[in-house]
């Protein structure tokens, strides 16, 4: 913006550009620590002590600019990455010029201590058995953290100009390559660490695409074609991306666009001569990325943190099925909320209650019942049945096996075996039908009865204890 390179921050939607640094020398690359109070960059500004060429080196400021501390003097330092807990940072160091030479990663404390070479396993790609050295004159670079601090996302050269994106232990170990045959660069991990999204060579005309793949190499998606760009990062909520790419008329210009995680809604933020490699801040309420994460191999999702707990100690897989989304934001009932999808059912994040209602069910059996046009409040009353257990507020009756299911299960709220009525109403609420006869999703009609959070269905072809089941109604309610 004046002729050399600053570090700037700016709202998710552009507004608010604020100048942090300035200095004639180019401050690049900048990456916020996990808690938001400090940034992370590369400089090549130099001390009067200096006797290397100008060349950059890591540093780190407070995160309004304040307090610039050098912390590495190798010259050639740059793509700083901190680790989840922020007591480690992970570079690339290139032997000839920043962005250029044999580059390799390194990683440091985060007070700049201990810097070592980052001694990392490659393949060769027509033997996946044969370990060997990465390309002379390429090497790794772009390192990227994965949110449980246990894997490395990186960019490597395993042969000559030839870059791929590959993951590895943060020892070094059991590399592999997630990027397709037509190669990919400049990484970034999902924040529930499950999916990594980078820049590939699937794009048309010489261009590059946005790609996504799981962790594993498997599911390679491609999100958006056509572009030039680079500095790909996902949004602390998993909602959106931002990376910058460059003007098709004029590669010397480049600025910072932001779209939705699904490759959707491309927007420009900047409108300069050179804007690039944006980095998200964490804002206040999207907690930090746990470091417990438990991956189902079924649906590609993970869970961790306060989710993983509740649905482990509040019925895991019968109850709520398998995670068919990762933790993100979404807008209910007008407030932002940390949540998360399950076959059958919503999981809400709620901090500002005390536990353990700080984990909140979606109402997802009224909200099929609204989908489905059923107008449960028009329905007359019942009356009380011998057997059965009446709910007077909405006029329904619960009997048999469905009546047995549902005393069987429920939220444990006083730390006791067994559920009193108090619990099971907390897992599955009142109930807001009676039995009625519903054509699921395999083309047959069965005998339901929805709840304000589930749908019990009576399968009696199925033998004990699995005649009665509850309604996939997470995936039905999002249209899966």
């Amino acid at each position: 913006r004046d002729g050399n390179e600053e570090i700037y921050v700016m709202n998710p939607d552009g507004s608010g550009i604020t100048r942090l640094t300035n200095d004639p020398a180019n401050d690049t690359t900048p990456a916020w620590s996990p808690d938001g109070t400090r940034i992370a960059f590369s400089s090549d500004r130099k001390t009067k002590t200096d006797d290397l060429p100008n060349r950059s080196d890591i540093y780190v400021m407070n995160a309004d600019g304040s307090g610039v501390t050098r912390l590495t003097s190798l010259g050639g330092a740059f793509d700083p990455a901190w680790s989840p807990d922020g007591t480690r940072i992970a570079f690339t160091l290139a032997s000839t010029n920043e962005m250029g030479g044999n580059s390799t990663i390194f990683v440091m404390n985060a007070d700049g201590s201990h810097a070592q070479e980052w001694n990392v396993e490659t393949v060769k790609p027509d033997n996946p058995a044969a370990p060997m050295h990465w390309a002379e004159g390429d090497g790794t670079m772009s390192p990227v953290w994965s949110p449980d601090g246990t894997r490395i996302v990186f960019t490597g050269s395993a042969c000559v100009l030839c870059y791929d994106v590959y993951v590895a232990n943060v020892d070094g170990s059991h590399t592999i390559r997630v990027s397709p045959e037509e190669g990919g660069f400049s990484p970034t991990w999902s924040p529930d660490g499950t999916r990594i999204a980078f820049f590939s060579g699937r794009g048309r005309n010489g261009y590059s695409a946005i790609s996504i793949v799981h962790a594993d190499g498997s599911n390679l998606t491609t999100v958006i074609n056509n572009l030039s760009g680079a500095q790909l990062t996902w949004s602390p909520d998993g909602t959106r991306m931002a990376f910058c790419s460059n003007d098709p008329n004029n590669i010397t210009r480049s600025d910072i666009y932001v779209m939705r995680a699904d490759g959707s809604g491309v927007t420009k933020l900047t409108d300069g001569s050179y804007n690039c490699s944006p980095n998200w801040s964490r804002p206040t309420g999207i907690p930090a990325p746990a470091t417990d994460a438990r991956t189902f191999p079924e649906t590609g999702n993970s869970i961790a943190g306060r989710i993983r707990s509740y649905w482990e100690q509040n019925g895991g897989l019968p109850v709520f099925g398998y995670p068919i989304t990762s933790q993100q934001a979404e807008t209910i009932e007008g407030q932002s909320v940390q949540t998360q999808w399950f076959e059958r059912n919503r999981l809400e994040l709620h901090p500002e209650n005390k536990a353990p209602y700080d984990v909140l069910l979606g109402r997802l059996g009224a909200d099929r019942l609204a989908q489905r046009g059923y107008d449960w409040q028009s329905v007359p009353h019942e009356t009380a049945q011998p057997g059965c257990r009446y709910f007077s507020e909405t006029g329904r009756n619960v009997c048999g096996d469905i009546l047995m299911a549902w005393r069987a299960n429920g939220l444990n709220l006083d730390g006791r075996r067994g559920f009193n009525e108090s619990e099971n109403l907390a897992l599955f609420g009142l109930p807001l039908t009676g039995l009625i006869s519903e054509k699921l999703s395999d083309g047959r009609d069965y005998q339901v009865q929805y709840f304000e959070r589930a749908r019990f269905e009576l399968h009696p072809e199925n033998k004990a204890p699995y005649t009665v089941l509850l309604g996939l109604l997470g995936n039905e309610v999002r249209g899966k």
